[in-house]
């Protein structure tokens, strides 16, 4: 996804990860100077409701979806339901939203998780799910998997300017 100019307005979810505290930071030193954050006090993402309404009342023109329910190990193998179901809602309705409401792009940021534990290296993106997936990880993977999905299927339905990125192509080494 190219930016066209430095006044464009970015939502960021999910804005305290690492990986979108390094790509904010990128987009801060690039000179963006329209984000928007909100904390989970201040908009509460899986409220339909308040998400269209926030969305309607922004200068929203691009959003960075990379919210997801996060927890242990031990919580990830303890309650699969919850953590398929909570990032599967969550990512539907922001995406939803994003259409409804007219947001001219999105990026979902995918997830290391995608990828199975043998995949070849270095990851490419057609490595996703070819692989069996980490136990401790493999619902999350899978919503986020049905996000790349849903964002494929509303570029192909509304047109919507909408994409991933997967963190596994995101990063580039140094000399």
């Amino acid at each position: 996804m190219r930016l066209n100019t430095k006044r464009e307005c970015i939502f960021v979810t999910g804005y305290r990860g690492l990986l979108v505290l390094a790509f904010l930071q990128r987009l801060t030193r690039g000179g963006y100077d329209i984000l928007l954050e909100r904390t989970r006090q201040e908009l509460n993402l899986p409220d339909q409701t308040a998400l269209n309404r926030f969305f309607d009342a922004s200068c929203l023109e691009i959003l960075v979806l990379a919210a997801v329910r996060v927890d242990s190990i031990l919580a990830n193998g303890t309650h699969p339901a919850d953590f398929i179901g909570d990032n599967f809602a969550l990512q539907t309705r922001v995406l939803q939203a994003a259409q409804i409401t007219g947001a001219e792009r999105l990026l979902l940021l995918g997830s290391i998780c995608l990828y199975g534990r043998e995949a070849p290296q270095p990851l490419k993106e057609d490595h996703q799910c070819t692989r069996p997936l980490k136990p401790t990880t493999e619902w999350n993977a899978a919503a986020k998997f049905e996000g790349i999905r849903n964002c494929l299927a509303l570029r192909k339905q509304h047109e919507c300017d909408f994409d991933s990125l997967m963190s596994a192509n995101f990063f580039r080494t140094r000399k």
